[in-house]
């Protein structure tokens, strides 16, 4: 998105404070979240950039399967609290058909991981490319890692990441239509 006409300036902070400050308008774009009615209505969203794909990891050892979401009734369950996951997996937690933990530090996606590998959580949800990276990232510093992996199968459906303007911003929605125009002009690179 840099041009002549931008300048962007990049900054990471803790997901809750990156949405808060979107929200209010005060940060151009967030970058990258799904669609949800709720999100609608805080902002204009850009069209689809990548793909996230949610999946449960777990002790690799364990040999948890699932085929249907009540397959893994009575198991602790570790979520982000700042994430937006598929309504039918949100509608079967609230049926309490699950022990919830709620993980809401800074980096709540490691924190996930390293409780599994500990034994604190049965599972965690997570879209599958951001854990896999944090395993191949932190195995390392955390070798317990070692023995955490994605179960087979997508909790709901395959969701688009998006970027998005708040509508709060007061060129929100002219941003985000100029910002598709260009992700429109862009071309997957050869890779061959």
């Amino acid at each position: 998105f840099h041009s002549d006409k931008y300048d962007p300036v990049f900054r990471l902070v803790p997901w809750a404070r990156a949405e808060a400050s979107a929200r209010a308008g005060t940060s151009d774009l967030i970058y990258s979240l799904t669609h949800s009615p709720n999100r609608a209505r805080h902002y204009h969203f850009t069209n689809p950039i990548s793909e996230a794909r949610d999946v449960f990891f777990s002790l690799s050892d364990r040999g948890l399967q699932w085929q249907e979401l009540d397959d893994l009734a009575g198991l602790r369950v570790g979520l982000s609290a700042f994430y937006s996951y598929a309504p039918e997996f949100m509608d079967w937690l609230a049926a309490g058909n699950a022990r919830v933990i709620q993980i809401s530090q800074e980096s709540p996606e490691l924190t996930g991981l390293k409780m599994i590998a500990y034994g604190r959580i049965d599972l965690f949800i997570c879209e599958e490319t951001v854990c896999r990276y944090l395993i191949d990232k932190h195995i390392a510093d955390h070798p317990e890692l070692a023995n955490v992996s994605a179960m087979p199968r997508t909790v709901g459906e395959v969701r688009s990441f998006r970027a998005a303007f708040s509508r709060q911003h007061p060129k929100g929605e002219a941003l985000r239509n100029e910002f598709n125009k260009v992700l429109a002009e862009l071309k997957p690179s050869d890779s061959d």
